[in-house]
């Protein structure tokens, strides 16, 4: 049987949960996505959706993740790999395709599982029909090139202003992105809301790197694909 059938699913997208934090207070919430349970250990990880690998990193609450980015937005996360994945960033993935093994490699895990979760834009939305539409072979409308949706009418933050340095990546692609002009050139990638902006000179890149900005260089553009250029 495979991971992701229903009866090795533990948590569901909507769950709610409750638990003790750090500091002894009692925390709750809604469960953002679906855990499924290994069946005999570190069971591999198949990829759901097609799409390109645009994070792939440890963090203390979500453990080892990689994201992937749909042609048309849709971003899904696996959460709580038992090390690091092999896939890099740019990668482009197919479904079925092993993103790593379940784990439980953040310290709030009761065990091995993987998280898998599926949001597009601001929304969060329920990974089970995109799972069913892998078991069952369904080829993803987004393998058809898409027109990427119009930004939001609502101002968003400027991205020098986000505080959250794990959410921005300093990215030097061989060519722009949109033009193919020669470069190098370094853009500031932004994991919240999905933009990047070119960086000017090398003083705005090192000002974001002092402030602890990951560099990533000799990046294929595609890892712009489902990101919008802000000025």
């Amino acid at each position: 049987m495979g991971l992701y059938d229903l009866k090795n699913r533990t948590t569901k997208f909507g769950d709610k949960r409750s638990w003790i934090g750090q500091d002894k207070k009692k925390r709750s919430d809604t469960h953002k996505g679906d855990d499924y349970a290994a069946t005999y250990g570190n069971d591999p990880v198949p990829a759901i959706q097609p799409g390109v690998v645009i994070l792939n990193s440890y963090d203390p609450v979500f453990g080892h993740r990689v994201y992937v980015k749909r042609r048309d937005g849709l971003v899904v996360k696996y959460h709580m790999l038992n090390e690091p994945s092999p896939l890099k960033v740019g990668e482009s993935v197919t479904p079925g395709q092993i993103i790593g093994r379940t784990g439980a490699s953040a310290a709030n895990a009761s065990g091995n599982h993987v998280h898998v979760q599926t949001e597009k834009g601001a929304a969060l939305l329920d990974p089970r029909p995109f799972i069913l539409d892998y078991l069952a072979g369904n080829i993803p409308a987004a393998e058809i090139a898409v027109s990427f949706p119009s930004p939001a009418k609502t101002p968003t933050k400027p991205i020098e202003e986000d505080e959250d340095m794990k959410t921005l990546w300093l990215i030097q692609t061989p060519t722009n992105p949109v033009t193919g002009a020669k470069g190098p050139h370094w853009y500031l990638l932004n994991l919240s809301d999905y933009t990047y902006k070119w960086m000017q000179n090398d003083t705005q890149v090192n000002t974001f790197a002092a402030l602890g900005v990951e560099k990533k260089t000799d990046q294929s553009p595609a890892i712009f694909a489902g990101f919008r250029e802000v000025k």
